[in-house]
Order: C-alpha cells, then sequence, then structure tokens
C-alpha cells in the first residue's frame, strides 16, 4: 500500500468525520421522528461521544504488570507482545491507568 502524506490522509480524515457526523444527525433525526420522547443527550454530545470511542478503538489495556516496573520496561512488554502482529510499533504509546498505590517504607 502507498504511503500517503500528512496533509492528504488529513483531508481524508475529515471528509469520513464529516460523513460519520451527517450519518448520526439523521439517525438522530429519524429517532425522534419515531419516539414521543425527547433524546437524553444532545446531538454534539453524542457525536462526540462517537468520536471518542473512535479514537480509543485501537487501544488495548494489559493487566497484571509488575507495579515495581516504569513506562520504558512497560513500553518493552507491549512492543515484545507485539512484534509478531506486523503492526507499526514506532507510534505506540504507553501510560498507566488506575489508582497508583504509594509504597510503605
Amino acid at each position: 500500500m502507498p504511503h500517503l502524506d500528512e496533509e492528504v490522509m488529513s483531508t481524508i480524515i475529515e471528509r469520513e468525520i464529516a460523513v460519520v457526523k451527517a450519518d448520526i444527525k439523521e439517525e438522530i433525526k429519524q429517532s425522534k421522528a419515531h419516539t414521543s420522547f425527547p433524546l437524553a443527550k444532545n446531538e454534539d454530545s453524542i457525536i462526540n461521544e462517537v468520536l471518542e470511542r473512535q479514537r480509543r478503538s485501537t487501544n488495548i489495556i494489559v493487566f497484571n504488570l509488575s507495579d515495581d516496573s516504569n513506562l520504558e520496561t512497560d513500553l518493552l512488554f507491549v512492543k515484545d507482545l507485539l512484534a509478531p502482529s506486523e503492526l507499526d510499533l514506532s507510534k505506540i504509546r504507553v501510560s498507566r491507568i488506575g489508582i497508583k498505590e504509594q509504597k510503605q517504607g
């Protein structure tokens, strides 16, 4: 597959987002026509929710990593884990979620 430059990719993504927004607005309009009660969320919040879910669709969560490791160690672990997948591993970012426990001592 040929490499597309960032400007072309940005244009394609913007067009796709516009199509998704239009589709969602049409679905909302049709659902309002078929129901007697208003939607709990307004159209913009629904669109934002869909876009947020789309953005997070490539996230993965890894459980049971050692609490003693740091982000650099975590990144190496995740890259080793995903190496067989042939994904572009140069764009991987790692962060920890949850409450960080304070070490006693």
